[in-house]
């Protein structure tokens, strides 16, 4: 008598237990598919004008439809992090400011071959940030 009761008791508590781990593993796979799948969807997009710069020749062609003298190749590089307490990001614009100046410095009327590169760090969040923008071309005449 006792040990069907023991083996009674056994099955009951076998079954009980499938039955909450069932249920157990059904609501972790829930929440897992809800919290993997609500991250949001963003389109990001800009547009950096080359004719904010005047009469100053912007191009990312390696070519032109006019003859030029060559000066050199010019480079800039505009990293993110704070200007007078605030933090500022590093963009393209900021990097095309600061080739241009460069470019002009040496007597260029243009950059032709306008290039940019980025150098990214992933925050402990997981996040990706620019950390810095580098801006390169030729300068011509």
């Amino acid at each position: 008598m006792i040990m069907r009761f023991f083996i009674t008791f056994a099955v009951n508590f076998i079954n009980n237990n499938f039955l909450l781990m069932k249920k157990l593993l059904f609501l972790l796979s829930i929440t897992c598919m809800l919290t993997n799948s609500c991250s949001p969807y963003i389109v990001s997009s800009s547009t950096l004008r080359y004719n904010a710069y005047g009469n100053f020749y912007i191009s990312e062609s390696n070519s032109t439809s006019f003859d030029f003298r060559p000066i050199g190749h010019v480079r800039a590089m505009v990293e993110s992090g704070y200007n007078k307490g605030i933090y500022v990001s590093a963009t393209e614009k900021n990097a095309l400011d600061a080739l241009h100046k460069e470019a002009l410095k040496n007597g260029a009327e243009g950059i032709i071959n306008l290039k940019f590169e980025y150098i990214l760090y992933t925050q402990k969040s997981g996040n990706i940030k620019i950390s810095a923008v580098i801006a390169t071309g030729m300068a011509i005449k």
